[in-house]
Formats: structure tokens, C-alpha cells, sequence
């Protein structure tokens, strides 16, 4: 048996949600195929969830005799999940998840962003999930039989899904923690919108666990009352600054933001808020306005502040050091920054604690990543630090194939045929259509196909 996950060979199919030659998920699994690929679809998700199909919902999609009766993703997790729970002792099985839409583009977890998949996978395989931020950057995969039993997630398709999924853009970042370890980071995009991150201070970093729109504006920052609820002051349009107060769901960290409402109208065009918390209910922001940095105290009651009259800054020497970009709770601290980035007009968001520096911000990473390389148009996303890499099978792929394995990455060749089979260096990931063919089975028994 191979060392490891990266140096073994796995037999693997392509579209393997589609049936005819390749059988249902169970008779492939039955058949020692352990590399699923499934197609996502998230049109229409506040209908129907994901759904499964080869760029539409439906499309070559095999339901029933052994697949589900349904498309929704939930389900097709759900039958590799119980053969799992059937066949104790399994070798790791792999699931590669394709959406065809950019999961960037939902305003929230209840639209279907990249939270939301996190979701659906965590759901379906719970501890049995080999999740990525298990292996940091540098590590080694464990010895294989250390992955007895588990199931490896990786996000393949759409490009924006995937490079949204290790990392997100943004200006102008600000954050909050409160005594309980929760962070609300909140930014402007270059589109004229705020956006947030709401997550948990766990171990030396925040686990991330939702993102979403908070409503149009730019220069936020952001507070948390002793109560829990959220403040995020922020400029809107015109010489003015809005508010909107959120309150955090228990248990998933999903803020509920209520309507917006004007604030300080002396603001200037350009306002660089702050604000802070002084007790469970006061708060204090500091602005620029056509006079000079001001600051205005109010009261927090259910959705609303009310305001007393502005004051000059200067005169709160307590303020002069505070930062919107930087929030502590005791010994607990999260600094939030925007670096440029030479893919995006938005700088990365990165974010560090006492004990980390320069970590993006990002989802929760349950999810590897592929990198894709297609020559034919030119797209070489084979990103440094990439784990998974995958082309179509080609016979111009055979030396990229051996580049890479000889680097430690695994390997998905998709489109695996017959023609295919003279390669002298194997994927990791033979995906093909056609598992049961002679041909493919000779290929995989050449190469000792765990």
C-alpha cells in the first residue's frame, strides 16, 4: 500500500451522477470507485437548495435504481454518506464538488454562498469529514490507512467559487469582538456595497463562519454591544452617515441587520468612522465633518440610537489611539487590513490575533481546493499551495501529470479513456466514464489502484 493520500492511485469517475456505463453512486462505490465528482447547481436556491446536473438542474442526471429520486445535493451526499456507514473500514473517499455558478455572488448564507455549502457537506458527513484546515500549508498527508473511513471534500468548478472560497477582497476594513469571542469584521467593495464576516475566536485564530451584504455604503466600522447586538456605522451617497444594528443567530454566528437610518448628517464626503461601545448601551463615534473630526455620543435602544449633539473630537483624548481596525477583548486581539491583490480591484482581506499574522479571511476551509489548468484558452490556475490539481486527459497532460506528482499534488485527469491508458505516469484520479471496462480496470490494477 501507498504511504499516503498523494502518492496512491484511485479509481474515479467523471459526471458520476449520470449513470448509464458507470451505475449508480452505490454500485460504483460497491465497485471500488472512491472518487465521486458531482455537479452543483445553485439557480433558484432559495427554492430548491442545490441541485444536481451536468450545467442545468437535471441534465443527464440518473435518478433512482440505487441514486436518489431527488436532485437536491443533500441527497446524493447523503447516499455516499450511508455507504459509508455500511462499509466500515473504507479507504478515504473523495467527492469532488463542481458547482457551474459563481457562489461569490449570493448576498448571503440564505441565497447559497460558499457558507451555505459548508453547510450541506458538514450536514452530510459530520466527523467523518477530512476537513482541509486539518493539514497546514507545509504539512505531509497522513498514512493512508490514518483515513480509514473518512471523506475528503474538495471544491472544484466554477474559478470566482474557488478563489472566494481561501480568501475575499474588500476596503476599508474595521472589526469587533466581544466577551464572548465573537468578531464581526465589516468592509466596502468596490461596488458600492458593505459587506461583513461574522465568526469566532478559536485557538490562535477566528473561525469565519458567515458573509454576506450588509446594504450600500463605504468607510464602515463596527461595534458590539454587551448584549450582543451589532452596530455598523458606515457613508452613504452623500455627506451623511447611516447605521444599521444587527443582532447574531446563536448558534451560527448569521447576522440579522435591520433597515438602515441616518445618523450624523455633518459628515463629510469622505468620513472614517469609528466607533466603540463605553457601556452595555452607550456608544461613541468618531467622524470626519466639514469642521474638522467630530464625535457624538447615543444611546442603543432595540433597532434605533438616539443621538446627542455633536462634540470636537479632540476633546476625548481616549480616542485618539482607538482604531477601527483593530478590537481586544482582554488578552484576546483581531487586527483586520486590506493588502493588494494583482487578481481583484479589491485589496485581500487579511486579518491577525495575537498569536497570528497576515491570515486571510475567509470560510471555514472544510473544503480542499482544485487548481485547473485547460491550455486550450489559456486559464492556468494552478495557484501556489494548491493540494488538488486537475486537466482533461489529453496526451499533452502526461507531462504535466508527472510535474505535479513529482511535486506532491494530486492529480485528476478528467475524461479518462481508452487512448489514455499509455501514460507512464498515473493520475491520482483516472476520471472516467466508463469504471466497468476492461480496459480501465487493467489500468488500475498496472498501477495498484488502492
Amino acid at each position: 500500500m501507498a504511504a499516503n493520500y498523494a502518492e496512491s492511485v484511485f479509481r474515479a469517475t467523471h459526471n458520476s451522477y449520470s449513470g448509464e456505463g458507470r451505475g449508480s453512486i452505490r454500485v460504483q462505490l460497491e465497485g471500488g470507485v472512491r472518487c465521486i465528482e458531482l455537479d452543483v447547481i445553485n439557480a433558484a436556491y432559495r427554492r430548491y437548495g442545490y441541485r444536481i446536473g451536468h450545467g442545468i438542474a437535471g441534465l443527464e442526471v440518473a435518478k433512482g435504481k440505487g441514486n436518489p429520486d431527488d436532485l437536491a445535493l443533500e441527497s446524493w451526499l447523503g447516499t455516499i454518506s450511508s455507504w459509508c456507514s455500511d462499509n466500515p473500514g473504507h479507504g478515504p473517499v473523495t467527492v469532488l464538488l463542481d458547482p457551474k455558478g459563481d457562489l461569490t455572488e449570493p448576498d448571503s448564507f440564505a441565497d447559497g454562498n460558499l457558507a451555505a455549502l459548508n453547510h450541506v457537506v458538514e450536514k452530510a458527513f459530520g466527523s467523518r469529514l477530512y476537513r482541509a484546515e486539518t493539514l497546514r500549508r507545509d504539512d505531509a498527508w497522513p498514512p493512508l490507512g490514518d483515513l480509514a473511513d473518512r471523506v475528503i471534500c474538495v471544491l472544484s468548478g466554477n474559478v470566482a467559487s474557488r478563489r472566494g472560497y481561501v480568501s475575499d477582497g474588500g476596503r476599508e476594513p474595521a472589526v469587533a469582538i466581544d466577551d464572548q469571542g465573537r468578531v464581526v469584521e465589516v468592509h466596502a467593495s468596490g461596488h458600492g456595497n458593505v459587506w461583513y464576516w461574522s465568526g469566532r475566536r478559536s485557538g490562535e485564530g477566528v473561525a469565519w463562519r458567515r458573509h454576506g451584504v450588509i446594504g450600500a455604503g463605504r468607510s464602515p466600522a463596527v461595534a458590539i454591544a454587551g448584549d450582543g447586538r451589532i452596530v455598523a456605522v458606515h457613508g452613504g451617497g452623500g455627506a451623511e452617515l447611516s447605521y444599521r444594528v444587527g443582532t447574531f443567530e446563536d448558534d451560527t454566528l448569521e447576522v440579522r441587520w435591520q433597515a438602515a437610518r441616518k445618523a450624523a448628517p455633518a459628515a463629510a464626503g469622505l468620513p472614517s468612522p469609528t466607533v466603540r461601545m463605553l457601556d452595555a448601551r452607550r456608544l461613541r463615534i468618531t467622524y470626519e465633518a466639514e469642521r474638522g473630526r467630530v464625535a457624538r455620543e447615543g444611546t442603543l435602544s432595540g433597532d434605533a440610537v438616539a443621538w446627542d449633539s455633536a462634540q470636537p473630537a479632540p476633546a476625548i483624548p481616549a480616542d485618539a489611539a482607538w482604531s477601527a481596525s483593530h478590537a481586544r477583548n482582554g488578552a484576546a486581539e483581531v487586527t483586520v487590513m486590506a493588502v493588494p491583490n494583482e487578481r481583484s480591484d479589491d485589496a485581500q482581506l487579511l486579518y491577525g490575533t495575537e498569536a497570528l499574522d497576515g491570515a486571510p479571511i475567509a470560510y471555514e476551509q472544510l473544503l480542499f481546493v482544485e487548481g485547473q489548468w485547460i491550455p486550450d484558452d489559456g486559464t492556468d490556475d494552478i495557484a501556489h499551495g494548491r493540494r488538488f490539481v486537475a486537466t482533461a486527459a489529453s496526451p499533452s497532460a502526461e507531462k504535466q501529470t508527472k510535474a505535479w506528482r513529482e511535486r506532491g499534488k494530486v492529480v485528476r485527469l478528467w475524461g479518462f479513456a481508452e487512448g489514455d491508458t499509455g501514460t507512464r505516469t498515473a493520475p491520482n484520479f483516472p476520471a472516467t466514464d466508463h469504471p466497468g471496462a476492461g480496459w480501465y480496470g487493467a489500468f488500475c490494477e498496472q498501477h495498484g489502484a488502492v
